[in-house]
């Protein structure tokens, strides 16, 4: 993604039973492997891909909403 350090980006994702789909607020989209022993393993991943760091270098506050 541009921008440098501190530029905040929006990304989506939906964690599947079997893939967890990212889409990027520029349109990138990546689909990684579910974790279901730690979904958050799996979204990491693909921000990691999204992003081109280390699934350790992504990292921030974040906000979460679930679909019930």
């Amino acid at each position: 993604m541009s921008g440098g350090p501190g530029i905040g980006r929006r990304v989506g994702s939906d964690t599947g039973g079997t893939f967890t789909d990212l889409v990027a607020d520029d349109g990138r989209i990546t689909k990684v492997p579910s974790t279901p022993d730690d979904p958050g393993r799996a979204v990491r991943t693909g921000l990691a891909d999204l992003v081109g760091a280390g699934p350790a270098d992504v990292g921030g506050p974040a906000d979460v909403a679930a679909a019930c």
